[in-house]
């Protein structure tokens, strides 16, 4: 546990266990912080004044968690990472925004096999499927960055298998299958001037 002047506080935390043929692992951490900083503003170069840095708050929070089942020759590992993140964005301007602000989620899932090398020509194989979410929320309501209020999905998964082998001191020529899709879809609930409100199509 830490915290600092600038309202900076962090928080990590992790355990792991093991029983017979299992192994397990979680680690979380949450990172949040006020970030009102004093600065420069130089919004009129030749009178330049001490500010305070607004709208410039965050709070993150991570959980990784693993799960592996190990009985020779075969290996299997669940992995999965969720993140969620909500800051607010003043903007690089000296103009500083006090409304814009983003949300973040994102899921990641990782499940692996192993089959360690065994047989006349020691054959082994490994194989994955994955799937990755992200989902983000950006809304303002001001100068800097106009009306706002946009949401992004992507979605991606996919998979692959290798498999290798020996020949005595010779490697046996291997092989390695993959693929993967993503998709992506926005929706905007104001528009602007080039763009309608509404949900794009997939792509």
């Amino acid at each position: 546990v830490s915290y600092d002047p600038y309202d900076t506080r962090k928080v990590t935390a992790a355990a792991g266990t093991s029983r017979g043929s299992w192994d397990g692992l979680v680690f979380a951490q949450y990172l949040g912080s006020e970030g009102d900083f004093r600065f420069t503003n130089r919004a009129v170069p030749d009178d330049a004044f001490r500010d305070t840095r607004v709208n410039n708050a965050f709070d993150q929070g991570d959980v990784t968690a693993r799960l592996v089942y190990r009985d020779a020759p075969l290996a299997v590992a669940l992995t999965t990472d969720s993140f969620v993140k909500s800051q607010g964005l003043p903007g690089r301007g000296t103009v500083q925004s006090e409304t814009g602000h983003r949300d973040t989620f994102r899921q990641i899932a990782n499940l692996t096999a192993s089959l360690a090398p065994s047989g006349p020509f020691a054959i082994g194989a490994d194989a994955s499927v994955y799937g990755v979410l992200q989902e983000q929320q950006f809304r303002a309501r001001d100068l800097t960055y106009g009306a706002s209020d946009v949401d992004d999905t992507s979605t991606t998964v996919g998979g692959q298998l290798g498999v290798r082998g020996t020949l005595g001191a010779h490697q046996v020529p291997a092989l390695l299958v993959a693929g993967g899709v993503e998709r992506f879809v926005s929706r905007d609930g104001i528009g602007s001037q080039s763009l309608r409100a509404g949900t794009s199509p997939p792509r």
